[in-house]
């Protein structure tokens, strides 16, 4: 009975039992009472009755009584149609466990692996590729020609006969299949036929490797917004787990492996070791013209043990040098022959440079005949060469121990020295400002042009009263407008409340509120100076952030001697007091240090901030904020070690953040940074351009800038093609424009200053088509394994996958449902139906009624 009902009514798969079920009427009359529709069904059947007995004389009794049966049943069964008869049935089922097949579809699945000729037959045999020929070459070395990519791996294991892995997973599992191939989605496969039967050569077919980036994180999140079923079994991931955008896919309650909630079944392709050598290149990214810079560039290896190889770098000027002059020549700063051995190998090479600029500097490993891949074989960083120096003003009451120790840090600095620092002290004698090059005799020069060729300002304790409404409004503007960089330091005489402390003066109060506007924290107007001593506590944020690592002397004198990124502000002991402060101003703001123990008295529970930093305003101009001006306690005990290691380091990231000086008048820049890009991509060419007071341009003064696009010339090898465009008004201030680059190569971009006349140096932007999918050779095994283990699940190869179908746990459980089918259009009605209308047409042919 449980059988004939499934299969009449088309029930969900695996019924264990009928549980109810009962019939009744869908239509509004025929619900009121099931005796009107019998009513009318009776008096259907009386009335045929009464025409074939009444009505007809041919033929005799006993056939008219069966004509008048069947009519009459005919007539019955369309007035119980009309009542719209309905089956309820209540029933348990057992269905399958969903379980979702995911597929890697970017490019590094279209590498071909160089495998040894053992483990390629294990690996063919695996997934079901036909034998070849053994190989001619005597050694065990891997074959030098590459085999199938890693796609026609998957594609020949789905569609395999013998191993049959889809069919078996069907066997147990309704299967779905997803494939990534794009940033931030995962795309369902779509395979004609039958929905719930896959094909597998059709599934083979629908297999692709056209994205050009992995991003488990997101495929995993894309994944867990298509189901919202209980019945999800698990997950099935095909792929070399080469993690190369986004964030962490797994390792922790929030990440989007552990949000999908069922485990993952991590078959990896590719090899986890090979013959590969990787390139780093490191230096200090900032330099003097002239000054001389040493190279490192460090080499590690796979499987290439005591191989001879060269290492080389390669210098190249990006930007920089003579109006309309030609791409610079390569410069070849050293080249050595080294045996590459099973650490890490560092050579070390001085590069002097003559020019200024922008440089790529490239350290390489000549690549090997050997090696699986070649894309990592070398490095590129770049190289800011100055032949200017980093401009800092110092805004001071009076000297104190951080104004007298910072002036001779930064004196002795190659990138300031003594013409780069200046002062502005109030206490100091007029004839002294006026008179001394190391100071500057008024707040507010008569140029906003000499104002904002600075590129730091450090503000220290100094009283608002002393501060101008000219000042105050230029600096929110230095910062927010020209991406200057300025350090506040709280000092014990005067403190930061007084930027939120009202004057009595509106006009006033407004300029002093964009100083507190700008600082990373929000300052208490009544709050004084704590004076209780404490050891300053590094934030876990501070200890990432460069120039918060004060390293050199750490160990001296401890038991370990280990070194810690962050050790050296143990030398700065006991603080006596420091500056509190009501909040942090908002999430983007970085802490990172605390007081030990005291919090804010916002109710969040914050540790009052004592160093913290934020970017503000429309070019990103970076605030630092330090709720003490007693750093100089760095010096003692180390001297100059760590002092001049913190405050260099700052400086170095606000100062050099933008351009230097006067640069920041007409910038030039484009939406890359790394000025890299993909064939296909488009690049955003953007000009922000000031007059010589450093005021907008606008409409009345350039409408319009005329800029030079050189790019490569395809019909030519080594041709290129110059063309003069214009760059459009955005707004005041600010032109743009975009253009796409299809070519490789190098193109170059020239802007024309209207305000000085002549051309900027060229920006040279490199478009290359290698994807970042092909840089590794290998496959992430650990982002496989920490996926699987997290999840509860379980990782795999090629050779391994056979073992999946067992051991995925997913089991079915019983589910009561409750369906309404029609009655009328099951396929019993429509068999009486037909019999009935024979029936009666029959039986008026054999007693001739017409």
């Amino acid at each position: 009975m449980t059988d004939w009902l499934a299969k009449l009514f088309r029930l969900r798969e695996n019924v264990e039992s009928i549980d109810s079920h009962a019939v009744s009427f869908a239509e509004p009359w025929a619900r009121l009472s099931a005796g009107i529709v019998v009513a009318l069904a009776v008096l259907a059947f009386a009335l045929s009755l009464a025409f074939y007995l009444r009505g007809q004389s041919r033929g005799v009794r006993g056939g008219r009584l069966l004509l008048a049966c069947c009519r009459g049943g005919l007539l019955a069964l369309l007035v119980v149609v009309l009542g719209d008869p309905v089956f309820r049935i209540a029933y348990t089922h057992r269905p399958k466990p969903l379980l979702y097949l995911l597929f890697d579809g970017t490019d590094s699945m279209a590498i071909a692996d160089r495998f040894a000729e053992d483990e390629r037959r294990k690996l063919d045999a695996a997934v079901g590729i036909a034998p070849t020929s053994p190989g001619t070459s005597a050694s065990n070395s891997p074959s030098e020609m590459p085999g199938p990519t890693r796609l026609e791996y998957v594609q020949s294991l789905v569609r395999s006969r013998e191993s049959a892995l889809v069919a078996k997973l069907q066997e147990r599992f309704r299967v779905k299949c997803f494939q990534f191939s794009r940033r931030d989605e995962v795309d369902a496969i779509a395979i004609d036929g039958d929905d719930e039967t896959i094909d597998g050569e059709k599934l083979a077919a629908a297999l692709s490797s056209r994205g050009q980036v992995t991003n488990l994180a997101s495929a995993l999140a894309s994944l867990a917004g298509k189901h919202a079923s209980s019945r999800l079994a698990g997950v099935v991931i095909f792929s070399d787990f080469d993690q190369n955008a986004g964030g962490p896919a797994a390792g922790g309650p929030t990440m989007p492996a552990e949000r999908l909630g069922v485990p993952i079944y991590a078959v990896g392709v590719g090899p986890e070791r090979a013959r590969d050598a990787k390139a780093e290149v490191s230096f200090a990214a900032v330099m003097r013209q002239g000054d001389k810079r040493t190279i490192s560039v460090s080499v590690e290896q796979q499987g290439l043990e005591n191989r001879p190889a060269t290492v080389r770098v390669v210098a190249k000027r990006l930007s920089g040098g003579e109006e309309g002059r030609a791409e610079a020549e390569p410069i070849q700063v050293g080249s050595r022959e080294v045996v590459l051995s099973s650490g890490t190998l560092v050579e070390s090479f001085d590069f002097v440079p003559s020019e200024p600029g922008v440089y790529d500097v490239t350290g390489e490993l000549v690549p090997l005949v050997e090696e699986t891949a070649t894309d990592n074989n070398r490095a590129t960083r770049k190289l800011q060469v100055l032949d200017e120096y980093v401009r800092l003003l110092f805004v001071e009451y009076e000297p104190t121990w951080e104004w007298r120790f910072i002036k001779e840090v930064f004196h002795r600095d190659p990138l300031v020295g003594v013409k780069g620092f200046r002062t502005y002290l109030h206490s100091a004698h007029p004839t002294v400002k006026q008179n001394h090059e190391l100071f500057t005799s008024s707040l507010t020069p008569p140029t906003r042009s000499e104002f904002f060729k600075n590129d730091v300002i450090f503000l220290g304790d100094i009283p608002a009263n002393v501060l101008t409404k000219g000042f105050c409004e230029r600096l929110e503007e230095f910062v927010g407008e020209f991406g200057g960089g300025l350090v506040v330091m709280a000092g014990p005489r005067f403190g930061i409340g007084q930027y939120a402390r009202p004057t009595g003066n509106p006009e006033f109060d407004e300029a002093l509120a964009k100083i507190h506007a700008m600082l990373p924290v929000e300052a208490d107007p009544n709050a004084g100076i704590r004076e209780r001593p404490f050891r300053i506590e590094i934030t876990p944020l501070g200890r990432r952030t460069e120039f918060m690592r004060l390293t050199g002397a750490v160990g001296r004198g401890s038991a370990s001697g280990a070194e810690d990124d962050v050790g050296g502000w143990e030398a700065l002991g006991a603080l006596p007091w420091y500056q509190p402060v009501r909040a942090v101003r908002g999430p983007d703001v970085s802490v990172l240090a605390t007081h030990p123990t005291d919090v804010c008295p916002d109710g969040d529970k914050q540790l009052q901030p004592l160093i913290a930093a934020r970017k503000y305003g429309s070019r990103g101009g970076q605030v630092v904020y330090l709720g003490f001006n007693e750093t100089w306690r760095l010096r003692r005990k180390y001297g100059e070690l760590y002092y001049q290691q913190f405050w260099g380091q700052l400086i170095h990231q606000l100062g050099f953040s933008h351009e230097l000086g006067g640069e920041k008048r007409f910038v030039v820049r484009t939406d890359n940074d790394q000025l890299r890009y993909q064939a296909g991509d488009k690049v955003t060419l953007s000009v922000e351009a000031y007059d010589e007071e450093f005021k907008p341009l606008d409409t009345d003064r350039a409408a319009k800038l005329s800029y030079r696009l050189t790019r490569p010339n395809r019909a030519s090898q080594g041709g290129e093609t110059t063309e003069e465009l214009s760059l459009p008004l955005v707004h005041a201030g600010r032109y743009e424009t975009r253009f796409p680059v299809f070519a490789e190569g190098t193109y170059r971009v020239q802007v024309k200053d209207p305000i000085a006349g002549q051309w900027k140096p060229p920006i040279s932007l490199v478009v290359a088509s290698r994807s970042a999918e092909r840089r590794s050779a290998v496959r992430n095994v650990a982002v496989q394994d920490l996926l699987a283990t997290q999840t509860r699940g379980r990782s795999y190869d090629l050779t391994t996958v056979a073992n999946l179908p067992a051991d995925i746990e997913g089991l079915a459980r019983s589910e009561q449902v409750v369906e309404v089918h029609k009655l009328w259009s099951t396929w019993p009605c429509f068999i009486l139906v037909v019999t009935l209308m024979l029936g009666e047409w029959l039986g008026r042919k054999l007693v001739n009624l017409p």
